[in-house]
């Protein structure tokens, strides 16, 4: 049982739970306001251009430039995984 838990202590990470849901969260946030106001499929690609640059520039811009954070490759990799999600969600719904 102890080998369990230092693996988990080892490989997972609180912040990496909080850029998926971040992902998730702009993504839903974002995706619901289109679908409420417009509905079109070009707005959809607008909206995902956008919370894709929300994920990339936080990290580029907070955490790399202003060095307020630790710049990974690995958040913005879990972001977009977020906002994947959201998308998948998004498509099922709409077929």
């Amino acid at each position: 049982m102890r080998k369990i838990i230092d693996w988990i202590k080892k490989y997972y990470r609180v912040d990496y739970l909080a850029h998926l849901l971040a992902g998730i969260t702009l993504g839903e946030l974002v995706f619901t306001i289109v679908h409420i106001f417009s509905g079109s499929i070009i707005h959809y690609i607008i909206a995902t251009l956008v919370v894709l640059f929300v994920i990339f520039a936080k990290d580029v811009i907070w955490d790399k430039w202003m060095k307020k954070g630790t710049f990974e490759w690995a958040d913005i990799i879990i972001g977009c995984l977020g906002l994947l999600m959201v998308i998948i969600q998004w498509l099922l719904l709409l077929i």
